[in-house]
């Protein structure tokens, strides 16, 4: 299984490269091979033809016209390569991205978006099963596979480190309440609300001529359990303990729970009605209809069934599993907050300890990640492995066995350097504004010199975000071109694409850009490493730790995925023998002694018992960009640039550097004695 950016990787270069590799060894039949993601990830021309704009806006009909044209000419309807720019150039581009993410949205297949076999034989998700369903081995993310036990025997994980996370997300439920009204209004709009030609579902309903009378009934059940669903209910942080404690106080948080099942199901009764009626008219006008009626009904029972997982009701009284963990969440989404519903699995490694691997024939793990702290130990327990290895007591099942082996680094780590500034600010020293006050000045005092070729990871997508829009303009006026994740108009795919076709940009991202990512050569020669990648110790972390105790779940959960990460972010540099680069980490703590074990996870010369590894610099800014700058080859061409002046650090900043004297060498590095580690 791959994430998804490998997947195409895979796809693109590992497929050809193996198949390869089998017919140079004589093998009389190769495999076929397919790539299947998630039907979301593909176009469905039912969709499409029943999706053209309402009104006269060109942008509108443009946006349309660039996704029909490419499904009628991608053989895959993969959607992942549809280009999100505008085809020509446009006055305003802002209206045209809106559009056509509202377009891209609508064209997108979904579950039961094709039911007849006329529409499925042109749906790219269908066809892309079909595909998957003849041939020999199938690519496909980790989601699909945990979410699809019943298709896949036989696995192979890359970046298996990914797998807990995504346990997380594909076993657990999650609700925004402010989704619940906004299904409702896509189903019918307030008389107050409508203007100009209807297109809610039930309002276009509305406009039809049923031919019996129990069609028009079944429209007004509809009405009136639209109006049922209709509510709002307070809701309490410690959401299990309160329930049980208080049962008369919680009685009508209880009843506002069943009264929404109850509301939840009576509509989809009438819809489905509804939807039959429809079937038997004739199809002229009617097709966008009966699409968005079924995606309704879809929607209607993935709340309901969320709305079930979120306060488990047995004989009329709440029943909470241990394994779960209850909350009501604040997420905070584009300068909004809104409560979510959360029904989340409290440890995904016994989930797949437990549930998912004794169901599996066999599986191999893969990652540069899996050996930490000198050992498979960490890995071995945040994927839930030691459970299948060990069942429990009371379980009536074989025992697993796992076979484990390190294969030889490939890499030249000499060819890299490692630095690390002591007087970066952290959030204790001056806020986290200060913080990226010093992250925009080095930066933007990094790539000028260098002349892009960098990777910037952040923890935060709206640090990213700050970053990126301050230091645009002066990026531009240097000419230099600068990327972040979150852009508009630009996915995550088109922006690693866009990077990687040059050798003189910036990149700046957060999770997609640690793992997976590949930009060898000189399109990458710096990464700067903002933060270390620790976890949100928020109230689900805290129910971990007491599930496990604080000292197990750092070792099982938090401290393996943090140090995972920083490793697969490092790895981002090397990605060929011949690649060569400084590696910048600017948060200081990896120096303090409690995290000596992230400079451990790296190779640097200090951990290879032959010094054979990276360089270590730790000191000023001034001196670690000295220090870099050598190591590239770059003092030159920056002093004949007329760029030799030193790191100043944020305006106003106590940080400022005096510049040193032509004849004054730079403080040597520290020996590998004086490490902290």
């Amino acid at each position: 299984t791959y994430t998804r950016a490998l997947q195409e990787q895979a796809w693109d270069k590992e497929v050809p490269r193996a198949l390869g590799a089998l017919r140079a060894a004589g093998v009389p039949a190769l495999p076929r091979v397919a790539v299947l993601k998630g039907r979301e990830n593909y176009a469905c021309w039912r969709a499409i033809r029943h999706s053209p704009p309402e009104d006269e806006a060109p942008e509108a009909w443009l946006a349309w016209t660039q996704v029909a044209l490419f499904a009628l000419t991608d053989t895959d309807a993969d959607l992942d390569r549809l280009p999100t720019r505008a085809p020509l150039p446009l006055e305003d581009n802002e209206t045209y991205a809106k559009t056509f993410e509202s377009t891209l949205r609508s064209s997108r297949a979904r579950p039961a978006c094709c039911l007849r076999r006329v529409d499925k034989d042109a749906c790219g998700a269908e066809l892309a099963r079909l595909k998957a369903e003849r041939s020999h081995v199938v690519i496909v993310n980790q989601a699909f596979a945990l979410s699809r036990q019943d298709f896949f025997r036989v696995l192979v994980f890359d970046e298996c480190e990914h797998l807990h996370e995504q346990a997380h997300s594909v076993w657990s439920r999650m609700l925004a309440l402010d989704d619940i009204p906004a299904l409702l209004a896509r189903l019918r709009q307030p008389a107050a609300a409508r203007r100009g030609k209807p297109r809610a579902v039930l309002d276009r309903l509305r406009q039809l001529c049923f031919a019996d009378e129990d069609a028009a009934e079944a429209l007004k059940i509809a009405d009136e359990g639209w109006s049922g669903v209709r509510t709002e209910r307070d809701l309490h942080s410690l959401l299990k303990e309160w329930i049980v404690d208080h049962a008369e106080e919680s009685a009508e948080l209880l009843e506002a729970r069943v009264q929404f099942e109850q509301a939840g199901n009576e509509l989809d009764a009438a819809l489905a009605a509804l939807a039959e009626h429809l079937g038997r008219m004739p199809s002229g006008g009617s097709g966008a209809t009966r699409r968005n009626l079924d995606l309704a009904r879809v929607e209607l029972a993935e709340q309901v069934e969320t709305m079930r997982a979120w306060i488990p009701i047995e004989e009329g009284a709440p029943r909470f599993a241990a394994r779960t963990f209850y909350d009501v969440e604040i997420e905070q989404r584009g300068g909004a907050r809104r409560c979510v519903l959360a029904a989340r699995v409290l440890l995904p490694n016994e989930y797949l300890g437990d549930l998912y691997y004794p169901q599996l024939h066999s599986a191999v793990f893969l990652s540069a990640t899996t050996w930490l702290r000198g050992s498979f130990e960490s890995s071995i327990a945040y994927l839930g492995l030691d459970t299948a290895l060990k069942p429990r007591t009371a379980e009536m099942r074989v025992a697993h066995t796992l076979r484990t082996h390190q294969a030889a680094e490939v890499f030249d780590y000499a060819r890299v350097q490692v630095c690390v500034p002591t007087d970066a600010p952290t959030a204790a020293q001056g806020g986290k504004d200060r913080f990226l006050e010093y992250v925009r000045s080095f930066l933007a005092h990094l790539a000028e010199r260098t002349r892009g070729r960098l990777l910037v990871l952040f923890t935060s997508s709206d640090d990213v975000r700050r970053v990126g829009l301050d230091l645009q303009s002066f990026f531009r006026a240097r000419r230099l071109p600068l990327l972040w994740q979150g852009m508009r108009g630009s996915a995550k795919e088109e922006l690693a694409e866009l990077f990687r076709s040059r050798v003189d940009a910036t990149l700046m991202g957060v999770d997609t850009f640690w793992y997976g990512a590949d930009f060898p050569g000189e399109t990458l020669e710096h990464l700067v490493i903002v933060k270390l990648p620790f976890g949100v110790p928020d109230r689900y972390h805290q129910a971990q730790c007491a599930a496990l105790g604080f000292n197990e779940q750092n070792r099982q959960i938090y401290r393996p995925r943090a140090l995972a990460k920083l490793r697969q972010g490092f790895g981002r540099l090397m990605r060929r023998e011949s690649d060569r680069g400084v590696v910048y980490l600017l948060d200081q703590r990896v120096l303090e002694p409690k995290h000596k074990d992230f400079l451990r996870e790296l190779p640097l010369a200090a951990n290879d018992a032959h010094g054979a590894g990276a360089q270590f610099v730790r000191g000023s800014t001034e001196l670690c960009l000295q220090k870099a700058f050598a190591f590239m080859g770059l003092t030159a061409d920056i002093r004949r640039r007329g760029l030799d002046l030193p790191f100043q650090g944020p305006v106003n900043s106590p940080l400022e550097h005096k510049r040193p004297a032509r004849d004054e060498e730079p403080p040597p590095d520290l020996t590998h004695e004086e490490l902290p580690f």
